[in-house]
This record gives structure tokens, C-alpha cells and sequence, in this order.
């Protein structure tokens, strides 16, 4: 836990991480209220009826991913395995059955912003344009820490790293570099 400031640790990054559940589910709400009317339709009736795992209702849930999750298409292998091979029992104990809210699961009070201060190492926050973990939630995550650096992946969701392999690359090496300059 870094705010216990374990022996060792020289910095921190922190990749698109909410600093609110709160905020989340507002940024959440927003790039919704972007998508198709269709898409919109079809997430709020199945979440009325409590339809989660609805084939029409994931295919919804899907559009959001590829506007604010990864944007490549198709998805790399890696990413295909890791969504294939989500356990849907433990993200809705964390989080609850959708993506967009209410937060029913252990993660429904994660507020961090009064704790920010707290961090003692250099963080690097980084974040994609059209992520899901909006760019002005991250720049307020990056502002609470002291001497925090937002990094802003111009072309990527949620998955910059992926979406932007060699350019993310290059930061965190940069930014290591300079946290454990051996």
C-alpha cells in the first residue's frame, strides 16, 4: 500500500485509475449520453428489467468498449484473452452487474481525493484521450498528488498502452529514467 510508503518504492504510475467511484460513474454517464440513441435505448431497458448478460444488452455494453476501452479493431489477442476469461462473479462483487452503475459492490465508497496528498513518491498518471477514466478526472488525480505528471495518450481509450504501444512506452521509460536512474 503506498500510502504506508514501503521501503523500496521510488515512484508510482497510476494508468487510468478512478480517484472516485463517484466521478467515475459521472464520466461514465456522460460518454454514454454520447452514444447512439439505439445503444441507449437498449442499455437502459435491459438495466430496468435487470437483463445484464442479454446477448443485445452486451453487444451494447460492447459499442461503449470500443468507443472508450480499446479502439483498435480488431482487438489484440491479448486483450480478446483477458475479456474472455473475466470472471463476471468477482467483477460484480467488486463493481456490481454494470459497467455504468449504481455501484452495488465492494468498490461503491472508493473515494481517494482527500488521501492524494499522501502519496510521498513521483507519480506518473497516465490516461487516453476518449478514456472511460475521463482526461479532466485524471488531471485532478494528478493535481491532488504532490509534483504528480499527467500523460495524455492523444489517439487512445482506456487501453493506451495498447493503443498506443511504443509512444506509452516511451513515457514510462522516460519517466523511470528519471524515478531510478541507475
Amino acid at each position: 500500500h503506498v500510502l504506508e510508503r514501503p521501503q523500496g518504492v521510488r515512484g508510482l504510475i497510476l494508468s487510468s485509475a478512478p480517484v472516485s467511484v463517484t466521478r467515475w460513474i459521472d464520466d461514465a454517464a456522460m460518454l454514454r449520453a454520447a452514444l447512439p440513441p439505439s445503444v441507449q435505448a437498449t442499455l437502459t431497458s435491459h438495466e430496468r428489467g435487470g437483463f445484464f448478460t442479454c446477448p443485445e444488452y452486451l453487444g451494447a455494453v460492447a459499442e461503449f468498449y470500443r468507443r472508450h476501452l480499446c479502439r483498435l479493431m480488431p482487438w489484440p489477442d491479448c486483450l480478446e484473452r483477458t475479456m474472455a476469461g473475466l470472471s463476471a462473479e468477482v467483477y460484480t462483487a467488486m463493481w456490481g452487474p454494470s459497467e455504468f452503475g449504481p455501484v452495488a459492490g465492494a468498490l461503491r465508497t472508493w473515494e481517494m481525493a482527500r488521501r492524494l496528498p499522501e502519496v510521498a513518491v513521483p507519480t506518473l498518471v497516465t490516461v487516453g484521450r476518449f478514456d472511460e477514466a475521463s482526461p479532466a478526472h485524471m488531471a485532478e488525480l494528478a493535481a491532488g498528488i504532490p509534483g504528480a505528471e499527467l500523460a495524455v495518450f492523444e489517439h487512445s481509450s482506456h487501453l493506451a498502452f495498447l493503443e498506443e504501444e511504443e509512444p506509452y512506452l516511451a513515457r514510462l521509460r522516460s519517466y523511470l529514467a528519471k524515478v531510478d536512474p541507475q
